[in-house]
């Protein structure tokens, strides 16, 4: 009866009904001697779990990245992030964007640079993390996503 129970778990902790399907298609019961056995092993699917939990947080603070960024800087950076030339730098392809340190990209959407404000006092940690993880996501920009505690 413990597998009803993980299975609610990880459709509340926001899993997607691909983790219903993966245990639909590789955990199977088998009767020995009256006895039930998992196959292969319910240890597999949280080891799996753990693993795209992560992944699964960090798609789901880029996709709302994607709608704050509509909102809050497609009009100056266009929608498809090529920026106005001279005006407003591009953000797809961008070194700053891009760079394995987030931190100058932080600091830029905190606190301004030329004639783009800063953020800080408009939106709060979370939101600001969900921007800078799309904008380093998107347009083949390939960085990972930031958290909100790197939001300082």
């Amino acid at each position: 009866m413990q597998e009803p129970v993980i299975f609610e778990l990880l459709f509340h902790s926001g899993c997607s009904l691909r983790w219903l399907i993966f245990k639909g298609m590789f955990v199977k019961n088998h009767k020995v001697g009256g006895r039930k056995y998992v196959v292969f092993g319910i240890r597999l699917l949280v080891i799996l779990f753990a693993l795209v939990a992560c992944g699964s947080a960090e798609a789901h603070r880029i996709a709302e990245g994607e709608e704050l960024y509509i909102q809050e800087c497609a009009q100056c950076h266009q929608l498809h992030g090529g920026g106005y030339k001279h005006v407003y730098p591009p953000l797809a392809g961008n070194p700053i964007v891009v760079f394995p340190d987030a931190q100058p990209a932080i600091e830029i959407v905190l606190n301004g640079r030329g004639s783009m404000p800063g953020f800080r006092e408009q939106l709060d940690v979370e939101e600001l993390a969900k921007i800078v993880s799309y904008i380093r996501h998107a347009w083949g920009n390939n960085a990972p996503a930031v958290t909100p505690t790197q939001m300082k």
